[in-house]
């Protein structure tokens, strides 16, 4: 297979294999991998189940108590985009 670089990725390409002493191909095939993979690292597997369940939205507000009467979205919407100048000019 041949794989055609732009210049600019080339040359980052063959400085950090210089750097990690790899072959030019290494660092194009490691990132070729690490995008193709199908499953998650072991590192991220093992984090299954540490931590406790988030509560949900409803448990979280079961104690928060009533909440007030708000004015009609529809009224408000057009009030505000009428002063501000978002439908046109007023």
């Amino acid at each position: 297979m041949t794989v055609y670089l732009e210049e600019s990725i080339e040359d980052k390409t063959s400085a950090a294999a210089e750097i990690a002493h790899l072959s030019k191909t290494k660092p194009v095939t490691s990132m070729i991998k690490e995008k193709m993979t199908t499953e998650w690292p072991e590192s991220i597997a093992r984090l299954a189940g540490a931590w406790k369940d988030l509560s949900l939205a409803e448990e979280g507000r079961a104690n928060l108590g009533q909440d007030v009467e708000r004015a009609a979205l529809q009224a408000t919407h057009g009030a505000v985009a009428k002063r501000t100048g978002i439908l046109g000019k007023p």
